[in-house]
């Protein structure tokens, strides 16, 4: 029979194990887009000015929905807006690598963006619910790893 501790330990890492591929996703992403700015601006034939509204419009709707949807999961389940928000990310970061036009990448990363703030919502949420106090600190400490890692 196993021991009551491992079955835990086990169930902790199934927990956490999405919830930092999550924001690691979401930080390469964002590492990504700041070191790609130069190539977009030349590719796309806009000014510097121009080409920031690329990150600008992401952290604007991230920021904007990240109350509404930690709200939302309140009502629904967090794991479902995690599960969504990973999918409309996906599906956003998909559509920026595919736009051929700035207008088109705009939309796409406001689709991004609403997918980001769904993820990063609830993940705080989650490791409290799911990890006991004595655990939580080092369930953070993963995310917050996983978040500076790629920069």
């Amino acid at each position: 029979m196993r021991n009551k501790k491992t079955v835990e330990k086990h169930q902790r890492l199934f927990i956490l194990l999405p919830l930092v591929m999550g924001v690691f996703l979401w930080s390469l992403s964002a590492g990504i887009i700041n070191i790609s700015l130069p190539t977009l601006s030349q590719y796309l034939d806009i000014s510097t000015n121009m080409v920031a509204w690329v990150v600008i419009i992401h952290l604007v709707i991230l920021t904007s929905f990240l109350l509404i949807f930690g709200r939302v999961g309140d009502f629904i389940g967090y794991k479902k807006i995690f599960i969504m928000g990973l999918f409309i990310f996906a599906s956003g970061t998909y559509l920026c690598a595919v736009s051929l036009n700035f207008y088109h990448l705009l939309l796409f990363r406001i689709i991004q963006g609403i997918g980001s703030s769904m993820l990063l919502s609830v993940i705080p949420a989650m490791v409290t619910l799911s990890f006991s106090p004595e655990n939580r600190g080092k369930a953070f400490g993963y995310i917050s790893l996983a978040s500076t890692f790629p920069a």
